[in-house]
């Protein structure tokens, strides 16, 4: 069977944008999912052994008074995945897009993901200093205003709403510096301006399409944590005391299998909703694949007889 091609450098209204998102993860299934395990699952793998290990072995650290090791070796692992992660998805669409809507083979999103790795990974730490200045910006804000809470209630919903959507404001402008720096030559200062200007006149459309993805992936991920408690009530409904303890190992693996792999899918769809997001704006403003189309119809066209 073969896929469809979906261009995604077109323009479209918000549910346009999420049916096409949920439309590419249908279609490039496989080969997202394959890409996502082999490159990004070792990383994942290594959280929960890592941390298995050290909670099994009661922090074998903490023996010799160095106890924050196991953490911040948990960390650093996660962080590490939490990399591969983002990049993973975007490598695939990038690549996706430039060839023509053909799905990459996995070594060449592997080779993209190790290539683009260290401008990620600055970005990454840049997004996260700038997330330290916000909170403190906000922190101290809220210093500032705590003298007026126990005096008018009006005034802290207020001073609360401001907050948020303070912080809203920056997350949608901020939204696609990774596909930026995956997708177009430009370094971290010019990637932030970049997405600032694209979300310009959009930032509704933008907001709404992040914030129906949300709903829906928690929904799911809730969904996904209910299944645990189902299973314990129809252990202890239909099982004798003497098998529960296997069955209880066998469905604990059971359902930290099914969470990863919701976690791999919900993550994917997020990233996907945010890629083709800026394929369409960028088609709103630039119209790049307009004119590529344009081009390959008068390249197709014959020749006027002179």
């Amino acid at each position: 069977m073969v896929n469809r091609v979906i261009e995604l450098r077109k323009v479209r209204s918000l549910d346009q944008v999420l049916s096409t998102a949920f439309l590419l993860l249908r279609s490039e299934f496989k080969s997202l999912l394959k890409s996502l395990l082999i490159i990004a699952g070792p990383w994942m793998l290594a959280i929960g052994l890592s941390a298995g290990v050290f909670w099994m072995s009661g922090n074998i650290f903490s023996d010799i008074g160095l106890s924050f090791i196991a953490p911040a070796i948990i960390l650093l692992i996660s962080f590490v995945a939490a990399l591969f992660l983002i990049t993973t998805p975007y490598a695939f669409v990038v690549l996706y897009v430039r060839a023509g809507g053909v799905a990459p083979s996995l070594g060449e999103v592997w080779h993209k993901t190790l290539k683009s790795l260290p401008r990620m990974l600055g970005t990454v730490v840049a997004l996260i200093v700038i997330s330290w200045l916000l909170q403190f910006s906000l922190l101290a804000i809220a210093g500032i205003g705590f003298g007026f809470l126990l005096n008018s209630l009006v005034f802290a919903l207020l001073f609360g709403f401001a907050l948020l959507a303070f912080l809203a404001y920056f997350v949608v402008h901020f939204t696609f510096i990774f596909i930026i720096r995956m997708q177009e030559p430009v370094g971290l200062l010019d990637s932030i301006g970049r997405s600032f200007d694209l979300v310009r006149g959009y930032w509704w459309q933008t907001f709404g399409v992040l914030f129906l993805t949300y709903i829906m992936l928690v929904i799911i991920t809730y969904a996904t944590a209910i299944l645990p408690y189902l299973a314990i009530a129809i252990q202890d409904s239909f099982t004798p005391n003497s098998n529960s303890g296997a069955l209880s190992i066998v469905l604990g693996i059971a359902w930290a299998a099914l969470s990863l792999f919701v976690f791999l899918v919900a993550f994917t769809l997020f990233n996907i909703v945010i890629a083709v997001q800026y394929y369409n704006l960028v088609e709103r403003k630039e119209a790049p694949g307009l004119h590529e189309r344009i081009d390959k119809l008068d390249s197709n066209m014959p020749e006027m007889p002179q």
